[in-house]
């Protein structure tokens, strides 16, 4: 995991409050979705199953379901995809979140990735690019 989850996981005061605050409404919401899919499909939906496709230790699913891990990007586009949700239901203020993950090419979810990072004066440029890679109209 990358150092930007670290203060998360071992309870450091390292973030500023408001993201932290923002940290644990997100994994609130994500855990929220899991218990819903989990609840209609049952078995199909488990952190051991998520975990081998994504190549991790189940303890990582439950990290980020429970808070411990915040959710970067990665995270969020591969929990939207496992259980097969639109990306607005895990992540509602993302600027693609109206694109299902399945939709992005790698080069779009590369591209995605570090569009929150972005100075916001960039970010309709790079909102253009994604879309176009993702064969999607470009917003008006």
């Amino acid at each position: 995991m990358t150092d930007e989850n670290d203060s998360l996981r071992h309870g450091g005061t390292t973030l500023p409050q408001d993201v932290q605050l923002k940290a644990a409404a997100d994994s609130v919401r994500l855990r929220a979705v899991w218990d819903a899919e989990k609840r209609r499909h049952g078995s199909k939906v488990s952190q051991k199953a998520m975990a081998l496709e994504w190549g991790v230790n189940p303890s990582n699913i439950t990290q980020y379901l429970n808070g411990h891990i915040k959710l970067n990007t990665e995270a969020r586009l591969r929990f939207a995809r496992y259980l097969g949700k639109p990306l607005l239901e895990i992540w509602p203020d993302f600027e693609f979140a109206d694109i299902a993950p399945g939709e992005l090419p790698p080069e779009a979810l590369l591209i995605a990735a570090m569009w929150a990072m972005l100075p916001e004066a960039s970010r309709r440029a790079v909102s253009d690019l994604i879309r176009s890679l993702s064969g999607l109209s470009t917003a008006t």
